[in-house]
C-alpha cells in the first residue's frame, strides 16, 4: 500500500514513525509491518499476513495524517438573543 505525504516532515527511528507539520505525533510500527520511504511516499507491506492488525495500522496512520494536515476547527452558528460568547 502506498501513502503519499505532501508537506509533512517524517522520519523513521527505533520502530517509530514520526510525523510533523503543525502538530507532532509518533506511531509505533509493529514487527510484521515493513515501511519503505521513496520520494515522499510511504510504501507499507504486511510481512506476516495479519490482515486485521495491518488494516488497523493503516487506519491509524491515515487518521494521524488527516489530523496533522487539517487543523482542528469547529464552526458554531448561534442564533437568538442573550447568549454570551467568549473565546
Amino acid at each position: 500500500m502506498k501513502i503519499l505525504l505532501n508537506n509533512i516532515n517524517y522520519f523513521l527511528k527505533n520502530d517509530f514513525l514520526y510525523l510533523k507539520n503543525v502538530y507532532f505525533c509518533k506511531l509505533f510500527i509493529p514487527k510484521f509491518i515493513s515501511i519503505l520511504i521513496k520520494n515522499d511516499t510511504l510504501i507499507i507491506e504486511n510481512l506476516k499476513r495479519q490482515k486485521c492488525m495491518f488494516n488497523a495500522f493503516i487506519s491509524n496512520l491515515n487518521n494521524l495524517i488527516l489530523g496533522i494536515k487539517n487543523l482542528w476547527t469547529k464552526k458554531l452558528e448561534i442564533s437568538g438573543i442573550g447568549y454570551k460568547i467568549s473565546l
